[in-house]
């Protein structure tokens, strides 16, 4: 009988929706024509010498600049960690990996390529995306964290870096692990493991979690969710005019595309640099650090603080928290305001922030 296990390009999934996998249990895996296409691009990328000729010229081009991005992958961790060029490897493409509780494997894996440099104990996992979305930077993308901790399972590592390979954006980044971090890491795979394999566990609704879950449309989880929205959504949308729902779809359109956003901003810095708006200045911001992965965090400072006391240092951010409330024991907004409100008298300060600055007609 085949084991039942968690994939490591699921992971990502099951950490933020853990019943996501029994829900998705059984479920055919539906080959669309693009993960056809990427199957078969991931494999010409893989072995070089064989035939293309079937290919277009775009998808050639993609082989090609995936191979490109993968060596400058290598060359930027031989830059990082001043490894020489005649420094003694193994290598190796499409490598089954696992993540094992002692001898029994729990989570399997499967990465584009690899290198690994015995002197060194330090390991290079490379992951190919052919897909048009940009994914997860590898510093926080969940299936390469897992890629990192298979691979130390396989080869003694003090250092295992780990690349997403992004053609189609002529993109690739890089992150690294050190045996602390890897431990780290371990610890959260265990953990969302455990929560993922009980029958019981919850299922939670959630952009990530939910976009390509193969059992989204029999989750009664998300069906709930998206049945509860969509008619509040087309009465208000039935109640503009024509004009109305034009103007809206224009601007909703343009301001969800970064791009967008991104050239109007750059084009005010310019044209305040230049003086043309009167009334604005550019001011210098400082650096700002940013917690990406809070549990992960939380095992990375094991050495000096225990769970209780990272807490201690958190701030809590009510709105995240009324909503996690509201989606868990679906209740309305004002209820599940109160109720914390209620709950948090102790300790919460209402302050009043000081008025807004508008700008305002100019009388005739």
């Amino acid at each position: 009988m085949k084991a039942v296990m968690p994939r490591a390009s699921n992971m990502h999934r099951h950490l933020r929706c853990p019943g996501s996998f029994w829900a998705e249990f059984g479920l055919p895996d539906e080959d669309s024509e693009w993960s056809l296409e990427g199957t078969e691009l991931h494999r010409l990328a893989g072995e070089p010498s064989l035939d293309r000729s079937h290919l277009e010229p775009a998808q050639m081009d993609l082989v090609e600049r995936a191979i490109q991005l993968q060596d400058e992958v290598l060359v930027a961790v031989y830059k990082e960690r001043d490894i020489p060029l005649d420094e003694p490897f193994e290598d190796g493409h499409e490598r089954e990996l696992w993540l094992r509780l002692g001898i029994r494997p729990v989570v399997s894996g499967h990465c584009d390529y690899w290198r690994y440099f015995p002197r060194l104990k330090l390991l290079i996992i490379e992951d190919k995306k052919f897909g048009y979305i940009e994914v997860t930077d590898a510093a926080e993308n969940v299936q390469l964290r897992t890629y990192a901790v298979q691979g130390a399972g396989d080869f003694d590592c003090d250092e295992v870096f780990v690349a997403v390979n992004q053609p189609r954006l002529f993109a690739y980044n890089i992150a690294s692990y050190d045996r602390k971090t890897l431990v780290a890491a371990s610890n959260q795979l265990f953990r969302v493991v455990d929560a993922t394999l009980k029958k019981d566990a919850p299922r939670v609704y959630g952009e990530d979690a939910c976009r390509y879950c193969k059992a989204k449309l029999l989750c009664d989880t998300y069906t709930a969710r998206t049945n509860a929205m969509i008619p509040l959504a087309m009465r208000a949308v039935a109640d503009l005019t024509d004009a109305e729902v034009e103007t809206i779809y224009t601007a909703v359109k343009m301001a969800s595309e970064d791009r967008f956003a991104n050239a109007v901003k750059m084009e005010m810095r310019n044209r305040v640099m230049e003086g043309r708006m009167p009334g604005y200045a550019m001011k210098p911001n400082a650096p700002r650090r940013k917690v990406t992965d809070a549990l992960f965090a939380a095992d990375l400072l094991v050495d000096w603080l225990n769970y209780g006391e990272v807490l201690g240092c958190a701030s809590l951010p009510l709105g995240e928290v009324t909503t996690a409330i509201r989606k868990k024991f679906k209740k309305m907004e004002k209820e599940v305001k109160a109720e914390i409100n209620a709950a948090l008298e102790p300790v919460i300060e209402v302050t009043t922030p000081e008025p807004s600055i508008v700008k305002v007609e100019k009388e005739s």
